[in-house]
């Protein structure tokens, strides 16, 4: 079975870093995406493991691109992140890829 999920969106929510006693790092924030019919939908999404430190500058009012697999904890449902593209900064310049 294929899990795969791309959503495009801008991060809705303060980006925020989780440290555990382990060492281990958890980067969570929210995407929002419109749909075709003008619906908001607001995406939790994850980041860890070794790509952490790749998307350290993330902002709210980025506009992203994430590519990831859904995952579920305790009945909610997110996605684990494994790229994200930087496709607008909230200050009106575009990165380069």
């Amino acid at each position: 079975m294929l899990n795969q999920c791309v959503i495009v969106g801008k991060i809705n929510s303060k980006v925020s870093v989780r440290e555990y006693a382990n060492n281990s790092k958890v980067v969570r924030f929210e995407v929002l995406c419109t749909s075709p019919s003008n619906e908001e939908e607001y995406i939790p999404v994850e980041i860890d493991g070794n790509i952490i430190n790749d998307y350290k500058d993330l902002i709210k009012g980025d506009l992203v691109g994430v590519k990831g697999r859904l995952k579920s904890r305790k009945e909610k449902v997110y996605l684990q992140a494994e790229r994200i593209t930087y496709l607008q900064s909230r200050f009106g310049g575009e990165y380069e890829n």
